[in-house]
């Protein structure tokens, strides 16, 4: 009986060991790659209110938000940007991957809503682990799997750039129409 427990323990042990790819992050350890680019796309208003932004948290260089009101058209007119910097802790950056782990971020594909709702905000992220890259596309049906992990990574953004941002944005409103080229 004993022997049949352990032949079980066994296969389970490899089962598990072999179901994960080489190069999948260590579900244990921060990868020594890790990064994260969260980018918010706010819902489509007049211009004046629109904003979007995006922030990059990774391990090797600079944590960084970047934050602009208005539509990149592609046209004259370029909208003000706004960046800051700001350090985010090894004990944040190790809760941010294992969080990431335990709701399964780092999968390959992920399950999108038909026909998203028109005019709301969208959200997508970009995950570097182990070499390998891994995006959250927009409009996911799992948001369950996501959100947690979008909250955690606007709170590692300092409250202090946070209200910063929100002043700029302000301003921006309140002298709207910007000088420059005619829209």
């Amino acid at each position: 009986m004993k022997f049949q427990c352990a032949v079980k323990t066994l296969v389970l042990l490899l089962a598990v060991g072999c179901s994960r790819k080489a190069d999948d992050p260590d579900p244990v350890q921060l990868p020594p790659d890790f990064g994260v680019v969260r980018h918010y796309y706010g819902a489509p208003i007049a211009p004046e209110y629109h904003f979007d932004y995006s922030i990059t948290i990774d391990i090797a260089q600079p944590d960084t938000i970047m934050f602009h009101c208005d539509y990149l058209d592609g046209g004259d007119y370029d909208p003000p940007a706004w960046y800051e910097s700001f350090d985010v802790s090894r004990e944040s950056l190790d809760s941010l991957f294992r969080l990431m782990v335990n709701l399964n971020a780092m999968r390959s594909s992920w399950r999108q809503v038909e026909y998203p709702p028109e005019g709301s905000p969208s959200s997508a992220m970009w995950i570097r682990a182990s070499t390998r890259e891994f995006e959250i596309p927009t409009d996911v049906i799992d948001t369950g799997a996501v959100n947690p992990i979008y909250r955690m990574i606007n709170t590692m953004v300092p409250q202090t750039i946070w209200d910063s941002l929100w002043s700029w944005r302000d301003q921006y409103i309140q002298n709207y129409p910007p000088s420059g080229p005619p829209r």
